[in-house]
């Protein structure tokens, strides 16, 4: 264990979860062991308490074709659980596909795979690493630390794209086409790759919709996939853009969501999976879909429910196994905290000053805006050709925002 706490509310059911599991399947050292293809003292050495814990019930998930949310807290481990999922997603002859936030989050991951001991699978140790990334302009560096004679040696390498440019749209394209992603093994992309570009898909999400159809998708920062509540082109009708080529239901939130209905299994990691909304019905391939009539009204119900439903949804998917949260404790830490002398009337007189200059601040707001609609009525009636009319003004709340800050 590396020192963790459950919050109250989850502590029976995931006890209860783990169990169940642990009834059907044996000890979850050798049940992640053998779901791995580990040895159970590797799989002890390599990962924590915590870590198995999530593993057994993120695999048993995945066997029943069912997604899984990892929502622990920053320095408990989860990329290490990714690692391993990834592990098992290759094990059982499945494409694994990392989806994260941003490119240079690529090496934190290589790292986790490298500690599981994925090098010599991965070629994480060569010019030519098995992880094929979309970012085609891209290019990662990575270290590899090795002990050589007592001594511990950095190894630098580089991760990037097989072509870049139009030419990797060409490399895409051929994959698809033979149905083989050749000598990789790995996928890594981000969520920026999954946006459409003037309402049509890439040649990137047509390659990442078909590897990732009945292949094992992994979201890593989830709550970053995009909300629901994207629009739809206005400009032309459906049947217009539908004859272009272009998608009906634009946008990453809705690519993402096709994503999650027709892969094999998904794996969320976000410590703040509930943080908006309008992104619950990604999680559709948990159970949490069972709550409304229809997923697309999951994130309405979430928000009139407010604090006590995003609580009450978390406990039911502990319940089932398909959730888990754990967090640091801070037992033993000391805090050494310092008094800061403050005269008192200055303090006063500064809060009243800040005080009557917010209250301005939100009064000027008001005229400027109507000021702006009646600049506004005017150029429609003039109807003549030219540039705009606006009013600015200065933002009087930032400049106290940096003025408390100090």
């Amino acid at each position: 264990s590396v020192g963790t706490l459950v919050p109250r509310a989850m502590a029976d059911s995931i006890e209860q979860s783990l169990a169940r599991v642990e009834a059907a399947e044996g000890n979850l050292d050798e049940y992640v062991a053998r779901s791995l293809e580990m040895d159970p003292d590797t799989v002890r050495d390599l990962f924590s308490a915590e870590q198995v814990d999530a593993l057994a019930l993120a695999i048993r998930n995945a066997e029943e074709g069912k997604g899984f949310i990892i929502g622990d807290q920053t320095g408990v481990g989860k990329g290490r659980v990714v690692a391993a999922m990834i592990r098992y997603a290759l094990v059982h002859d499945k494409i694994p596909i990392f989806v994260t936030e941003k490119p240079n989050l690529y090496s934190d991951m290589i790292r986790d795979l490298d500690d599981i001991g994925m090098t010599n699978e991965l070629g994480l140790d060569t010019a030519k690493p098995k992880i094929l990334i979309t970012n085609s302009d891209e290019k990662i560096p990575y270290t590899l630390l090795r002990t050589v004679n007592g001594e511990i040696t950095e190894n630098n390498l580089i991760l990037k794209a097989p072509r870049t440019g139009a030419a990797m749209e060409g490399v895409l394209k051929k994959m698809q086409q033979d149905e083989s992603l050749g000598d990789y093994k790995v996928i890594f992309t981000t969520y920026s790759q999954m946006q459409t570009v003037k309402g049509k898909m890439t040649e990137r999400m047509r390659f990442i919709s078909q590897f990732g159809a009945g292949n094992y998708m992994i979201f890593d920062e989830s709550h970053n996939a995009g909300g629901a509540g994207q629009a739809p082109e206005k400009a032309r009708s459906s049947e217009q853009r539908e004859a272009e080529g272009a998608v009906l239901q634009t946008g990453r939130a809705a690519f993402v969501r096709n994503l999650v209905r027709n892969a094999f299994g998904t794996f969320f990691s976000s410590a703040t999976y509930a943080k908006r909304p309008d992104v619950m019905d990604l999680y559709s391939s948990t159970d949490m879909k069972l709550a409304v009539d229809r997923i697309s009204d999951l994130a309405d119900a979430i928000k009139q429910g407010g604090i006590p439903m995003q609580q009450a949804v978390a406990k039911m998917l502990t319940q089932v196994g398909q959730y888990i949260r754990r967090e640091r404790t801070f037992a033993g830490v000391s805090y050494d905290t310092q008094e800061t002398k403050v005269d008192k009337t200055t303090a006063e007189n500064m809060a009243t000053s800040m005080r009557d200059i917010l209250e301005f601040s939100r009064m000027k707001e008001v005229v400027v805006k109507g000021i702006q609609k009646e600049l506004d009525k005017e150029g429609a009636k003039a109807g003549e050709a030219g540039e705009k009319t606006k009013v600015q003004s200065a933002n009087f709340g930032a400049i106290m925002h940096n003025l408390i800050d100090q």
